[in-house]
């Protein structure tokens, strides 16, 4: 049997098999019905994703994407191509660099943002060069960039030069809904504190405070209020964290992330400020004894999920549970004293506090990635 002689949807479905974007070109060479069918297959196309390796065969299209996402490793090919032309539907651009220090990727972005359709996800990363990239596009963002930015939902990006320049041109009329990630990119506290005006209508923020010179600044905020955040990422790094004062400004919060690394001594907490909406909770306490977490649960009276990774002692355990009375799912991971043995006197100290409470000592233990409350708070920090 000849392949040709398959239906179009047949062979539609052998072409969504295909994901490298340097593939499509040849595809089209072979025949006119062949070419039509390739273009159909390419109109299907939201996400383009460059990854910076010689082989793309080791990375998978997420279930949910498949025939939705085309990847590239060819910068000549995307500095070349028409965007609008070759993959006219593509809303979703991903250029996170990894480990590849010597090609510079802005030259391609710029032209895919040039030559195709408005865009509203952005991941842009420069690993390690992030303080010393100066190549023309970077100097001149506003020329290149910044004006293809306008209807931008999701950004994802490492260089700060680029999250001022957007605050700066569309702080008024933004539709950002979310900004940052967990993965190394969440953005600087500064950003926060010098364009909170333009955030209010943000969904979903990844924040950290590396940079210790905002604390003071941070430790007075008095607005405005984050009506529309729903889910809020922090990761602190400083002895003194101060950067927890932003919850008293987001009153409809309804899944939090606190990251406390081992050199966390303070935290500035106003547990008097309730916030009645919060339902996931996450807390890491970075193996630090230095202070007491009590505070902060009690902040969040109506917790359905929580999790904490470091110690707690029984009197903690059971304050929480006391605080906690709508508590459904409770993980502790605690990876440095976990044995069998603790972990079944933890389990049955909790339930004998309260018998609806569905324990998991250690996060990774049976049952809990079924769980609906843990897939959804795990899904309140995604998107796509």
């Amino acid at each position: 049997m000849n392949l040709n002689d398959l239906p179009d949807d047949c062979l539609l479905l052998i072409f969504d098999q295909f994901s490298d974007l340097g593939s499509f070109p040849k595809l089209t060479k072979v025949c006119k019905r062949w070419r039509d069918l390739v273009q159909i297959r390419l109109r299907k196309v939201i996400y383009l994703k460059y990854i910076a390796t010689s082989s793309l065969e080791d990375f998978r299209v997420k279930p949910k994407l498949f025939g939705k996402c085309i990847l590239s490793n060819d910068l000549v090919l995307l500095e070349s191509i028409k965007l609008s032309q070759f993959l006219p539907n593509v809303k979703k651009i991903n250029f996170y660099k990894f480990n590849d220090y010597e090609q510079c990727l802005c030259s391609a972005l710029a032209n895919l943002l040039a030559t195709g359709n408005p865009i509203t996800q952005l991941i842009f990363t420069i690993n390690d060069q992030i303080f010393t990239h100066s190549c023309p596009i970077m100097k001149n963002l506003f020329q290149f960039i910044i004006p293809y930015l306008e209807n931008i939902e999701h950004l994802i990006t490492n260089v700060n030069l680029l999250v001022e320049n957007y605050f700066q041109a569309y702080g008024n009329h933004n539709k950002l809904k979310s900004l940052g990630n967990h993965l190394d990119l969440s953005i600087d506290l500064s950003h926060v504190l010098n364009f909170a005006d333009s955030m209010t209508n943000i969904e979903l923020l990844f924040i950290d405070s590396r940079n210790s010179e905002h604390l003071n600044r941070i430790s007075t905020y008095d607005g405005p209020i984050f009506e529309k955040l729903e889910s809020l990422y922090i990761f602190n790094c400083t002895r003194l964290c101060f950067i927890t004062r932003i919850l008293d400004f987001c009153p409809n919060l309804r899944n939090l992330t606190l990251i406390f690394t081992q050199n966390t001594e303070r935290i500035q907490i106003n547990s008097d400020i309730k916030n009645d909406n919060l339902q996931g909770l996450f807390i890491t306490l970075g193996y630090s004894y230095g202070y007491d977490i009590i505070p902060i649960v009690e902040k969040f009276p109506n917790v359905r999920y929580l999790r904490i990774d470091g110690t707690l002692t029984e009197s903690q355990l059971t304050k929480i549970i006391r605080l906690l009375p709508h508590l459904s799912v409770f993980v502790i991971s605690d990876g440095i004293n976990y044995s069998p043995t603790k972990a079944d006197q933890i389990k049955t100290f909790c339930r004998s506090k309260n018998s609806n409470i569905n324990v998991f000592y250690q996060c990774y233990l049976t049952g809990l990635e079924n769980n609906e409350l843990y897939k959804k708070f795990r899904n309140s920090f995604k998107r796509l």
